[in-house]
């Protein structure tokens, strides 16, 4: 069995995501109780999400068919330099935590 995975970002509204899947179903991802958890921390990674202005810069993937935010988190390289990286989200559980609004 293919696990599902996301083909398109039909729409983008702070803090939820409608996004098309390889099911062909129309499913959206309500972000608020995950970004509710980092209110406290606004400066983290996944805090930062939680400006609209951030938040609706979410991109697709086209490899591994996920969302990801560009540059809200440091890798460091073999020579010791942070650099900035995507922030993404596993595929499997965007899908477990969205819901279906069509088929």
């Amino acid at each position: 069995m293919t696990l599902p995975r996301i083909i398109s970002v039909e729409n983008v509204i702070p803090f939820t995501i409608k996004t098309r899947w390889t099911t062909w179903e129309l499913r959206e991802i309500d972000f608020k109780p995950i970004l509710k958890k980092f209110e406290n921390r606004p400066d983290s990674s996944i805090g930062k999400l939680l400006s609209a202005e951030v938040f609706e810069t979410v991109k697709l993937d086209p490899e591994s068919r996920t969302l990801y935010w560009e540059g809200l988190i440091s890798k460091r390289l073999k020579d010791g330099n942070l650099v900035p990286a995507p922030l993404d989200f596993c595929p499997d559980i965007l899908f477990e935590n969205s819901r279906v609004v069509e088929f």
